[in-house]
């Protein structure tokens, strides 16, 4: 995505590029990989209200895995205190 010249090509790639981490998301939406992927595509493409709503969901997972828990909950604060400063 971050290097197809077309701007069509573009948007095509990161349309594709959300739907699998929705779909991984969806399967596991506490696995770090995909919790932390997942963000990161989004504040690239300026939906941070959409990272928050990953993180949150999350944190209440109930088979978070072991130690996730208090990553997930710093980044949600990071995300809550950026979504403050705009």
């Amino acid at each position: 995505m971050h290097n197809a010249t077309d701007p069509l090509e573009k948007e095509r790639m990161a349309d594709a590029a959300d739907f699998a981490f929705r779909q991984a998301w969806a399967l596991c939406p506490y696995m770090p990989e995909t919790v932390y992927g997942y963000v990161n595509f989004l504040l690239e493409r300026q939906r941070l209200t959409d990272a928050i709503f990953v993180v949150e969901t999350a944190t209440k997972m109930p088979e978070k895995w072991a130690g996730e828990a208090d990553q997930f909950g710093d980044l949600l604060d990071r995300l809550k205190e950026r979504q403050k400063g705009k």
